[in-house]
């Protein structure tokens, strides 16, 4: 899995002409504007100026595009951070161009989780009172990464939060299940000691969550990976437990573990693949774990690490 295979755009432009070739090929790409350092009310401005203009495209392109990714961290600099998320999620909502949007929220360093958990629980209570994205039948996916050891824990709170959400509201949502690509010395602690515990956690979760799953109404699982063997795993479960397989998909990043995208595909499950925006990707041998925008910290991690 070399960094030269990674397929992303210098703009949305691009972005969108990469959208239509996934189409294709049968697949369904999630947009996600890579602006890793929004410190400022600047900086969201000019990342919201690009999500927008990005939304006014999609009225214009076919097929349609219905899923983008979405970072807590991006509107912490933001007065008021879950009106702002909540307006994208509206603004993204309001293009008539499916009757199903995806909104992926994406979880970050250790350093954040306290905040990102805050940020996640008023958003969703606001999203439980909002008639327009319940009618537009949006998901909103909660990312779980498997390196923490409260992995599994997470996993059963959500898992109780959605069937709550969606009985008593009518809201969709779901879990977009990963490794995890932010592992720091200075946060062992929260995280497995091996790759092999952290597979493990994976592969116990992905299991719980399918077997938990047809009696959640929905809810939805996206199970992210580039190992072969969670794949695997995941597949014998969904043919073991699951029968609401429509509402079950798989997602790699576009440009990698395209092997295991054709498989699920074939296989008859909706396959993502994340499609970068990003201006300027500052990616050598070794890149400052500082700077280096998700799309390298993924490939990092996935290759080193935790396949």
């Amino acid at each position: 899995m070399q960094l030269t295979s990674f397929l992303g755009s210098l703009n949305s432009y691009s972005a969108l002409a990469v959208v239509t070739r996934l189409h294709y090929k049968g697949f369904t790409a999630i947009l996600d504007y890579v602006k890793p350092s929004v410190t400022t009310p600047n900086d969201l401005g000019e990342y919201k100026a690009v999500m927008h203009d990005t939304f006014d495209q999609l009225n214009n392109i076919t097929p349609p595009t219905r899923s983008i990714a979405l970072r807590y961290s991006t509107f912490f600099s933001a007065e008021d951070p879950v009106k702002e998320m909540h307006n994208m999620i509206k603004r993204f909502c309001a293009i008539d161009n499916a009757s199903i949007k995806h909104v992926f929220l994406e979880s970050e360093s250790p350093d954040t989780r306290d905040k990102e958990k805050a940020v996640h629980a008023a958003l969703m209570a606001r999203l439980r009172n909002d008639d327009g994205v319940c009618e537009s039948k949006a998901v909103v996916y909660k990312t779980i990464q498997a390196y923490r050891r409260d992995a599994l824990k997470d996993v059963n709170d959500t898992l109780n939060d959605a069937e709550f959400m969606a009985r008593a509201y009518g809201l969709h949502s779901g879990i977009k299940l990963v490794r995890g690509s932010y592992w720091s010395p200075q946060n062992a602690h929260v995280f497995h000691a091996t790759a092999n515990d952290t597979a493990e956690c994976y592969d116990s979760a992905s299991d719980y969550i399918i077997e938990a799953f047809d009696g959640i109404p929905k809810f939805w699982l996206c199970v992210a990976t580039h190992n072969e063997n969670s794949v695997n795993s995941a597949l014998n479960s969904i043919w073991t437990s699951a029968k609401n397989k429509q509402r079950i998909s798989f997602a790699q990043m576009s440009g990698m573990g395209d092997k295991l995208s054709y498989m699920t595909r074939d296989l008859g499950f909706e396959t993502f693949k994340y499609v970068p925006i990003f201006n300027e990707l500052h990616c050598g041998v070794s890149p400052p774990r500082d700077e280096a925008p998700y799309t390298c910290s993924d490939s990092f991690e996935h290759t080193l690490r935790w396949n």
